[in-house]
């Protein structure tokens, strides 16, 4: 197993370090750093951001050959750590604590520490890891600079307020299917202009603040007054993303209850919890919405758009897609109107 000790204070100096220990390539600018593993360690590749002197983050897109321990300090203070495993696994512990908890697929998780205690993250090679980890540091003494860093600096300045979770503890919360859009983007935008760095930091924001209000609905029962469980409604959000993912396919409601393992009563209060709307239309107005992309790309004639997305019968397509967007399909690509899909 593998160990590597940084301090923490600089992810991108961190990573720089790493990458030149292990002779690995990596390119590094102000503000970011990239290291695409060698061969010796496994592949894929680690990304470094700074935001702001509060606010850092580690974007882990990787398979490693043997299992490494990621030792991350802590000197300044109080210090929060954002974790999201988009895909597989890690485990995290507190230095000199043996207790290690598993962080598993898109779990909210967030953890407070002390001065001077390390974070410790397994990475076992056994799993393909993709993954944000965002380090807000609460103790910073900031300094009143009229730039766009100072005032970023001081609208997260409150965020230690924003968190009830006591020092030396962890949160291991419920799924957070919002976090991951925002988690992929970090994952897979590659830096080729200044404008995807504010992409970058953009979709940091976003994961840091979706995660705090999970957290904050999971700790405030947000959902005190749903029709359904907080585990059901995780089940819900599974399946949701089951059915875009397998939009073309037959959907009916009895297989969709069987893969969730809910009865189709409960699917369809679910549904129209969530999306205000009951299983069949609501794939119905997914499956119009990809018709109009695919004839917005324009590779396919109407015909074989209507079986693309699995429909039998083009004058009920018509109807549907005209309810949908106001203008028939074959309007649609007489004039090139493109229909605003919601």
């Amino acid at each position: 197993m593998e160990h590597i000790q940084i301090d923490g204070n600089d992810f991108v100096a961190d990573l720089g370090a790493i990458a030149r220990k292990y002779s690995g390539e990596h390119t590094e600018d102000t503000g970011l750093c990239t290291f695409h593993l060698n061969g010796s360690m496994g592949k894929g590749y680690i990304k470094a951001y700074k935001v702001s002197d509060e606010l850092q983050a580690f974007v882990f897109n990787l398979k490693l050959n043997e299992d490494l321990v990621l030792e991350v300090g802590n000197t300044n203070g109080t210090v929060i750590d954002f974790i999201f495993c988009l895909e597989g696994f890690i485990t995290q512990g507190f230095s000199r604590n043996n207790s290690f908890e598993e962080i598993g697929f898109r779990q909210n998780s967030i953890v407070r520490r002390l001065k001077n205690k390390k974070n410790m993250l397994h990475f076992p090679s056994s799993s393909e890891i993709k993954m944000s980890y965002l380090l807000f540091n609460a103790s910073l003494e900031r300094h009143p600079e009229e730039d766009i860093r100072f005032l970023l600096s001081a609208r997260i300045g409150n965020l230690n307020n924003a968190l009830e979770l006591k020092e030396g503890h962890r949160y291991l919360g419920r799924i957070c299917f919002r976090t991951a859009e925002y988690v992929k983007v970090l994952v897979n935008k590659t830096v080729n202009s200044v404008e995807d760095v504010f992409f970058i930091e953009a979709a940091i924001l976003n994961t840091l603040a979706s995660q705090i209000k999970r957290y904050q609905a999971d700790t405030k029962g947000k959902h005190v007054n749903s029709p359904i469980r907080p585990s059901e409604i995780d089940k819900i959000h599974a399946l949701h993303a089951f059915i875009m993912d397998n939009i073309t396919e037959n959907l009916q409601v009895e297989r969709l209850s069987s893969i969730s393992g809910l009865s189709p009563a409960k699917l369809q209060l679910g549904f129209k919890y969530l999306y205000n709307n009951n299983v069949a239309s609501y794939i119905t107005q997914k499956r119009v919405d990809l018709a109009a992309k695919l004839m917005e790309d324009g590779e396919m004639n109407i015909s074989e758009v209507v079986y693309a997305i699995g429909f039998t019968s083009r004058s009920y397509f018509s109807k549907i897609f005209k309810r949908r967007f106001g203008v028939r399909p074959s309007d649609y690509v007489r004039s090139g109107v493109k229909p605003i899909v919601a």
